[in-house]
Formats: C-alpha cells, sequence, structure tokens
C-alpha cells in the first residue's frame, strides 16, 4: 500500500483484499500480514477487520508473530495489536514535539510561504524568517495590489504587467495569488 497509511481502514489495497476475500472466502484458508501493525495500528480496527475475516471463516495470520487460535496467540495477538497502536502514537508524540521546537525556535516545520527563504536542517535552530530575494519583492507587491482593492485576477494581471515572475519563470498562477 504505497503512500497509505496502516492508521487507517480506509486503504485501497486493504479494501481490495477484504473485496477478494468476500469473492473467493471458499478457497482462502488465512491472510498473512508481515506484522500485525502492517495489518492496523488501531485496536480497535485491528479486531474489527479480523472479525470480518473470521466471519468469512479466514484467519489472520503474521509472519513474524506469533498467533494463533489458542488462549496464549489471542493473547499475544491482543497484545500486537496494542503496541502498535503504542508505537504508532509514540512516534506521534515525538513528530509533533519535534514540530512544536522547530516552530517556537522561528523555523518552519514544513516548506516556507513563498517570499520566504527556507531554513534547512543546517541552519542550527536559527530563525529561517528570511526574505527570499527571489520572490519578496513581489509578494509584497501582491498584498499592495489586493490591499488597494483590486480583485485577485486583476493583481495577476498587474504582476504580470510589472514583469514579475516565480522562480521557474513563469507568472504567479491565480492560485499562488489567491494563497
Amino acid at each position: 500500500e504505497e503512500g497509505e497509511s496502516a492508521k487507517t481502514v480506509d486503504r485501497t489495497q486493504l479494501n481490495a483484499l477484504l473485496d477478494y476475500c468476500r469473492e473467493h472466502k471458499q478457497i482462502i484458508a488465512a491472510v498473512v500480514v508481515h506484522s500485525l501493525s502492517r495489518w492496523s495500528r488501531e485496536t480497535y480496527d485491528h479486531f474489527a477487520l479480523t472479525h470480518v475475516l473470521r466471519n468469512l471463516g479466514i484467519k489472520l495470520r503474521s509472519a513474524t508473530e506469533a498467533i494463533d487460535d489458542t488462549a496464549s496467540g489471542e493473547l499475544m495477538e491482543g497484545i500486537h495489536a496494542v503496541l502498535a497502536k503504542f508505537e504508532n502514537r509514540q512516534r506521534t508524540d515525538r513528530t509533533t514535539g519535534g514540530m512544536r521546537k522547530a516552530l517556537e525556535s522561528g523555523r518552519w516545520v514544513h516548506r516556507a510561504p513563498l517570499g520566504y527563504l527556507n531554513g534547512g536542517r543546517g541552519n542550527h535552530g536559527q530563525p529561517s524568517l528570511k526574505p527570499n530575494p527571489a520572490t519578496a519583492d513581489m509578494v509584497r507587491a501582491c498584498f499592495e495590489e489586493y490591499g488597494a482593492g483590486f480583485s485577485e485576477r486583476e493583481v495577476q494581471s498587474h504582476l504580470a504587467a510589472r514583469g514579475f515572475t516565480m522562480p521557474d519563470g513563469k507568472p504567479m498562477s491565480l492560485q499562488t495569488v489567491s494563497k
């Protein structure tokens, strides 16, 4: 599932798998996943999806974890499902904490807005709120035009007439003016 996270059940390949299981339930004994964290990272979703399989007469198995239909196998499945959620929440907490710290130190956590330079990883905590010489004047002119009461389309037209272009040499699009 390229680009889709196990944090949600709304995944293209997962839905295709479940549809396939529904259509071929007579010939499928088990769905094998690499690890239960790839099946789902939400405990509720894990058991809901596993219940769907169970109702079709299909077992869930892991290539890397010892789960089966015994009492200890079901216990291990529950533990692995809870650990998958815990590890995902821990990763989220670390990521948002790092982003918060970056913001508090004056760095952008994503791409800097048009008109500013991206600080990058090598700025050692220094604020990256520096104007980008290639676009700052254009953004300033855009705000001035818009503040003077011109529509977005008029602002776009006026900037193009004044020779302002994006770093790639193209005129500012109406969508960029709107942003």
